[in-house]
């Protein structure tokens, strides 16, 4: 008689809101609970010993000898080491075991999944099994994220003292040089008839990077630029509806959510020009290669409705290509292979 696959998560048990490694491990914990069903029995940081296959989210410390233990073992690789930089800030010393720390976690996987193919080949380049290293991309969920009628956008747009008429760029991100915030506020003083909110906060609170100099920024900004703090995931599809583009000036990023989500609520994106994007957004995102460029196309955006609404088939269309049927099915192949590799096909 079959049954089913017992997956194990691994997760924070109070996760930080505001980041995105938490909105993805949401979404893909819910992702296999729902459309696996019929398939896999799901538990989260509990049954390790009866689990099929043990799937960490994070590299905390308690998770390191279940990795270690069991197998297969799956472990997400949500940034990597040389990542960290521009992050937090941590004595040289310190930052520099944190590294090794993280390297060695991820030794104790039997498998590393990355959610850009990008970093697939930056695994292998640390000396991981291209073999042992798969790419699946994120997702989020049509149902939260989504387009909300006119009157409604006009509501929120009130509930967050936005101006009805205002032309808002909205930045999704925790506050930390790496996410391009003193570009944001650059670009904001280049443009004062148009409106920019920065949604997001301190995640990694006093050892972010810049710390204190951010915090001076967030104290004075310039009058056409607002700063809303880490907003509750449940009201975040109501803010990007509130926008009329997303302005993302992230230096380096694996697969960011806010991108995905702003495509959900068809919102025209703007991105920084990174080699990162090409393999997961083409060309259904605008690009730029810095402040100037940035500048320029916000203008663009702002006079030219016609621009503005291309731009918003195109988000449409790249939420069309990571559905949650199309990311689920990519995982159910990835589990059945190594099921079958590591010996645990069961009957």
């Amino acid at each position: 008689m079959d049954r089913k696959t017992r997956i194990a998560f691994l997760t924070m048990k109070k996760d930080r809101e505001g980041q995105g490694v938490r909105s993805a491990s949401l979404e893909d914990i819910s992702l296999v609970e729902r459309l696996g069903k019929d398939k896999y029995e799901v538990s989260v940081n509990s049954k390790i010993h009866r689990a099929d296959i043990v799937h960490c989210l994070y590299v905390l410390p308690k998770f390191y000898f279940a990795l270690k233990r069991h197998h297969p073992s799956v472990m997400m690789v949500h940034f990597l080491p040389d990542t960290l930089d521009g992050s937090i800030s941590m004595p040289h010393g310190f930052l520099g075991l944190y590294k090794r720390y993280v390297m060695k976690f991820y030794s104790q996987a039997d498998e590393l999944v990355t959610v850009n193919p990008i970093y697939v080949d930056k695994l292998v380049q640390l000396g991981f099994s291209r073999e042992h290293a798969t790419y699946i991309p994120n997702y989020v969920s049509p149902d939260e994220f989504k387009p909300l009628p006119i009157p409604q956008k006009v509501k929120v747009r009130r509930e967050f003292k936005i101006p009805d008429e205002a032309f808002v760029a909205l930045a999704v991100g925790q506050t930390q040089p790496r996410k391009g915030l003193f570009d944001f506020i650059t670009v904001a003083e280049d443009n004062p008839d148009i409106t920019f909110v920065w949604a997001g906060g301190f995640s990694f609170g006093h050892i972010t990077a810049d710390y204190d100099e951010i915090k001076k920024a967030l104290k004075n900004p310039p009058p056409n630029v607002r700063f809303l703090g880490i907003i509750p995931r449940a009201k975040m599809n109501e803010l990007y509806n509130a926008a009329n583009v997303l302005f993302f000036p992230s230096y380096d990023e694996l697969f960011p959510m806010t991108i995905l989500e702003a495509a959900n609520v068809n919102l025209p994106i703007l991105v920084r020009d990174l080699p990162l994007y090409d393999p997961i957004v083409g060309d259904k995102v605008l690009k730029a290669h810095g402040n100037e460029e940035f500048s320029d196309t916000l203008k663009k955006l702002k006079g030219d409705p016609a621009l503005l609404a291309e731009c918003a088939l195109h988000s449409s269309e790249l939420a069309g290509e990571y559905t949650p049927e199309a990311v689920f099915s990519k995982w159910d192949r990835f589990y059945q292979r190594i099921l079958v590799e590591y010996g645990k096909k069961h009957k």
